[in-house]
């Protein structure tokens, strides 16, 4: 989400880029390595109140759009035990309140919450289309084919999906750009591009692009996970000079955002930019 003007209103729920952003738990259950919230860093702790609360903050925001998981994964484990999720669902079903959850999790799929997903609209998030290399970078969550059969079901029930794309790992490092476009010699591909007819193919129409922007400690993590050095395949951000984070260049978010467009356009899918 794109920095903004930001208000706390209760614990787990803030106003940010006028929109009341709700998060059910603090922490992560899932362990992703790009995450600075993933649960080897921030251990779990739920907002136990946090349906109330977004109740009498719906009744003084009534026009403001709401978007749940803004930050971290608002249907993981916890949420099986908690049920915090699923009870700001039934507030906003309630008040007939549109809203956007953002999810890797299946939960979404059974029963009991998709009867409150009526007003929902679900993104789920996408980086590999590989079972593999997804299992080993986002620890804990559900794998690519998962989040795929989770979109059939949602959209069977006529819940609007959108798919969130963020390739990890660049197809070449920034050097391929600015250097004469030299080889690299990476060991495995994590990106590929064959996740758009996948994404098709579930019946999903509508695709935002985002760009990973990664602390030093996701560095080193993904480096740890995968014996991989990103460090060439970033440029380091100077909106971050006190807490140094790492970002793609123009020439590589341009070329993203190019081929997922040039593949969606003949399967009919919208392509919009995640800021």
């Amino acid at each position: 989400m794109q920095q903004g003007i930001c208000r706390e209103l209760k614990p787990g729920i803030r106003i940010e880029n006028e929109a009341i952003v709700v998060n059910p738990y603090e922490g992560c259950d899932y362990n992703c390595a790009y995450c600075r919230f993933r649960s080897s860093r921030y251990p779990v702790k739920p907002h136990p109140f946090i349906a109330k609360h977004l109740e009498e903050v719906l009744q003084e925001n009534p026009d403001l759009p709401v978007i749940i998981g803004a930050e971290t994964e608002p249907l993981g484990p916890s949420e099986v035990k908690q049920g915090l999720t699923l009870r700001c669902m039934e507030v906003l079903k309630d008040q007939a309140r549109p809203y956007t959850i953002l999810t890797k999790s299946d939960l979404i799929a059974i029963p009991k919450y998709l009867s409150q997903a009526y007003y929902a609209e679900v993104q789920i998030s996408f980086s590999t289309p590989m079972d593999y290399t997804s299992r080993i970078m986002e620890m804990g969550a559900p794998v690519t084919h998962q989040r795929l059969k989770v979109a059939q079901i949602l959209l069977s029930h006529r819940i609007k999906v959108i798919a969130r794309v963020e390739p990890i790992i660049p197809d070449r490092p920034d050097y391929w750009y600015s250097l004469g476009r030299r080889e690299d010699n990476r060991k495995f591909v994590y990106w590929h591009s064959s996740l758009i007819p996948l994404l098709a193919k579930a019946g999903i129409k509508e695709v935002l692009v985002g760009m990973a922007r990664l602390d030093l400690f996701s560095i080193d993590e993904i480096k740890e996970r995968f014996g991989f050095d990103l460090t060439d395949f970033y440029i380091l951000s100077p909106e971050q000079i006190l807490s140094p984070g790492m970002i793609y260049s123009s020439d590589e978010e341009g070329h993203y955002l190019s081929e997922v467009e040039s593949l969606a356009k003949p399967r009919k899918m919208y392509v919009g930019r995640l800021q």
